[in-house]
């Protein structure tokens, strides 16, 4: 086994001092005469440190103070050898660190006392890792203590022996021991304490499942993990000719996954994830409390290999849900490959109920369980279990999070909150390693490189600025007379700082609305029958915030083409506060109780054409929300833009030439002509540019000029404008 299996070992000389004195014969563990263990010292434990159990953020040391304040120094040395039966287990806790929890105790004492010399070296090394759970659960461990305590010494002497004489009695005696929360970790320590060549040195009920799980056919006669324990380390005793250790290879391989690159291996999380336990009076929180892991769904395709690409994972969802709509597969895939192949052994997991907010540390890469509708699982120590966090102390950041994302989420920009309430000590390094992963802050534009530049024919100081601009305020707007390039340019840059999936161009007509941008219900054959039922399809901005959200370490970009033709207000609703507060929520339309974010990785680029209507007449409330970028055909860059292009192409000037002279009569800049109605690659060839000019530029002059008595076909013949600077 995982001990030296003899009491010449310190750590094992201790267990047998604590079987033997305090559970035998109950005396002192220190003197090893004094009648501490005794109904009466253990109640006034049970009164000051259960009953009144102080639940404010102090250190531990300091609220175990004021709870022992005033306690009688029996009760004190008692509460003393509790620590010491609690913490002789663990390996992860320096015995140091032990020494002192303990002594600090001892010198509340009116006569204080020492831990006894023979015993202090049994502090030093424990025979098995306690984890983060164990120790940031020390309330939930030391509470249970106290109540095996109290039952312990109300048994009859008769009982006692007979405990202490059958393991599977004992073990069936620990378990029956009610408390709150969930002290596994205790329970085991207890069973490995007391018969170290019965029970394994193991905290975790997961490492047990996980253990019986993969060797279950060596123990065929089982009745619980434990019984299934002893006879698997039997039989690969057996098979290897000598003691094997299950956490040394070549066992440890075959059950117990190795950490993920990129985890720290000194325990220290660099991230932390949002995974939702079910929706309010369907909530698995129990479940992953008690049984130390979370889950997520989607059981219906099976099981899915960690690693599995995204696009992979995406035809499977497909596939095994044929009636769910883009949107939805396309969200569900993003759940399961954060799931799967994102979260790392050591991150934080952060589970919400209710009021209630669970914490713990991620000790396992996934792993698949039968005949569950939570079958994808990872093993997690529950830092928090008994104490959880609740919703309304939490940052404003973190509370929004929470009430907005979806089912599984990186929220490691607040992984230094989570690991307070974890009970996890992070160094700024580690702060900052985490953020810089997360969202706080603007997500960085690439810069724009010189080819780009060339190929707009756009000078890359001013393109860099449109990238500087749209970091810093996340929505422009592109505004100026049609044939400007606003939404050839939008959709250049969108390309140049997003990958395939990273940008979506919509365009704005009268009749468009709230229903159409964001989400609405539409109509949908019911299966089976003839009836129509309703349900609620995301529109364009839902689902790429929701592809956003899911992937916030990349911008997305959402072009909104001719976006003052809608009616705004009416088109945005209440999505109108985001744009500006990206850190806060709402609640949406239909979206009855659930809230929305807009994710800081979103931006939206929208192109407005004055001729439709002058940047004068928007609202206060979108001018305030966007930057507003002008091009104008008499303005830089767009300026001279028709005459670069002709040059590039090697094409004769005379567009450029009749574009100008053409604009310069225009009086309003909101309706000059745009170089785009010239750029066409045939604009050389005979009676082309006559064309353009006849069917495209004429009747848009006349439009504008309506009314007004002009003989715009005269007035703007082409022979005219090219042998006069004015006709």
């Amino acid at each position: 086994m995982r001990h030296l299996g003899n009491e010449w070992d310190p750590t094992y000389a201790a267990f047998a001092a604590i079987r033997s004195q305090v559970l035998g014969r109950q005396l002192s563990l220190f003197s090893g005469s004094e009648l501490i263990w005794t109904p009466g010292n253990v109640e006034d434990v049970r009164i000051r440190f259960v009953e009144q159990a102080d639940l404010s953020s102090d250190k531990w040391e300091d609220m175990l103070r004021r709870q022992l304040d005033g306690a009688p120094d029996p009760v004190l040395q008692l509460f003393a050898e509790l620590l010491f039966v609690h913490l002789a287990v663990p390996s992860d806790i320096k015995g140091d660190t032990k020494r002192s929890l303990i002594s600090t105790v001892l010198s509340w004492m009116t006569t204080p006392s020492s831990i006894p010399e023979d015993l202090s070296p049994g502090l030093d090394r424990g025979p098995c890792s306690g984890g983060m759970g164990f120790t940031a659960q020390r309330y939930t461990q030391m509470r249970y203590l106290v109540h095996f305590t109290a039952e312990w010494l109300a048994l009859e002497p008769a009982e006692v022996d007979r405990l202490l004489d059958d393991p599977w009695a004992f073990r069936n005696h620990i378990l029956e021991v009610q408390t709150l929360g969930s002290p596994h970790g205790q329970r085991n320590a207890l069973l490995h304490m007391v018969f170290p060549d019965v029970f394994e040195a193991i905290l975790s009920p997961d490492h047990k499942n996980r253990l019986v799980e993969t060797f279950g056919e060596l123990a065929p006669e089982g009745t619980n993990v434990d019984e299934s324990l002893l006879q698997i380390r039997e039989a690969l005793t057996e098979q290897h000719g000598g003691p094997v250790d299950f956490y040394q290879d070549p066992i440890a391989s075959q059950w117990k996954p190795k950490p993920s690159s990129g985890s720290d291996t000194a325990g220290i999380p660099r991230r932390a994830w949002l995974v939702r336990p079910g929706r309010r009076g369907h909530s698995r929180i129990a479940d992953w409390l008690g049984g130390g892991h979370c889950a997520i769904g989607w059981s219906e395709v099976g099981h899915i290999e960690n690693g599995t690409s995204r696009k992979k994972i995406a035809s499977i969802v497909e596939a095994g849900y044929p009636e769910q709509p883009p949107g939805w597969v396309g969200s569900s895939m993003g759940n399961i490959d954060r799931f799967l192949n994102q979260i790392r052994t050591g991150d934080l997991v952060v589970a919400p109920e209710g009021d209630n907010v669970y914490v713990g540390m991620v000790t396992s890469e996934p792993y698949w369980v039968d005949d569950d509708r939570q079958a994808r699982r990872r093993s997690v120590d529950w830092a928090n279990a008994d104490l959880p966090a609740k919703r309304q102390n939490l940052s404003e950041s973190a509370y929004s999070k929470l009430r907005t994302l979806l089912t599984v989420s990186d929220v490691s920009d607040d992984v230094a909150e989570y690991a307070t309430l974890a009970g996890i000590e992070l160094d700024p390094a580690t702060i900052q390693e985490a953020t810089q992963t997360a969202d706080r802050g603007p997500i960085t534009l690439d810069p724009i490189p010189e080819e780009l530049a060339d190929k707009l024919l756009i000078p890359s100081e001013w393109l860099q600025q449109i990238g500087d601009l749209l970091t810093e305020k996340k929505q422009l707007i592109f505004y100026g007379p049609p044939g400007t390039g606003k939404t050839y340019l939008a959709q250049a840059l969108a390309d140049h700082w997003t990958d395939a999936e990273g940008s979506t161009l919509v365009q704005f007509h009268p009749s468009y609305a709230y229903e159409d941008f964001f989400e609405g219900f539409r109509p949908r054959e019911s299966d089976g029958s003839a009836g129509i039922t309703f349900e609620l399809v995301p529109g364009p901005l839902r689902r790429i915030a929701d592809a956003a959200r899911e992937d916030r370490s990349r911008p997305y970009v959402l072009i909104i083409d001719e976006i003052n033709r809608a009616n705004m207000a009416k088109v945005f609703g209440e999505l109108y506060f985001l744009l500006e507060y990206r850190d806060r929520s709402i609640a949406l339309q239909y979206g009855g109780s659930s809230e929305f974010t807009l994710p800081k990785n979103l931006f939206v680029i929208g192109t407005m054409n004055t001729a439709d209507r002058s940047i004068a007449f928007v609202d206060a409330a979108m001018r305030r929300r966007f930057y507003f970028i002008p091009f104008f055909p008499r303005r830089e860059p767009i300026d001279g833009l028709l005459e670069r292009w002709l040059i590039a192409r090697g094409f004769s000037d005379r567009a450029a030439r009749l574009l100008q002279a053409t604009n310069e009569v225009i009086d309003d800049d909101d309706f000059a002509i745009g170089p785009s109605y010239l750029m066409n690659e045939q604009i050389d060839q005979p009676g082309v540019l006559e064309r353009i000019w006849e069917y495209a530029v004429i009747p848009l002059l006349e439009e504008h000029y309506f009314g007004t008595g002009r003989d715009v076909a005269t007035e703007f013949a082409i022979t005219s404008l090219l042998t006069d600077t004015r006709p």
